[in-house]
């Protein structure tokens, strides 16, 4: 690989010029990174909002779920387990919407 830099990266016309483009393209970087820290700002706050409405409307809940959430990532529970329990809540929510369709259709 050649350390030269690509046709497409090379400045055009004098340094001044050179420097005011990098100048131009510093100043519209930092335009974009100040967009984007705007925007995760924004979602971080609504993402906090909603988990605090959750966790004020269904405590006990939230508790269950935080701690199996830790449970899980702090490696407690192997890929296998995991997956067979996946496979055992999914039976068993068929299972009740199938029973809430049949009595349904039975009335």
């Amino acid at each position: 690989m050649s350390s030269q830099p690509s046709s497409t990266t090379k400045p055009k016309g004098n340094g001044r010029e050179s420097v005011a483009h990098v100048t131009e393209r510093v100043l519209e970087v930092r335009e974009r990174a100040d967009d984007l820290a705007r925007t995760v700002a924004t979602m971080a706050n609504d993402a906090r909002r909603a988990v605090t409405a959750e966790v004020t409307r269904r405590p006990y809940r939230a508790m269950a779920v935080a701690a199996l959430a830790g449970f899980v990532l702090g490696g407690g529970v192997s890929v296998a387990v995991l997956r067979g329990a996946t496979r055992l809540g999914l039976r068993f929510a068929m299972a009740v919407l199938l029973n809430r369709a049949v009595e349904g259709s039975a009335r």
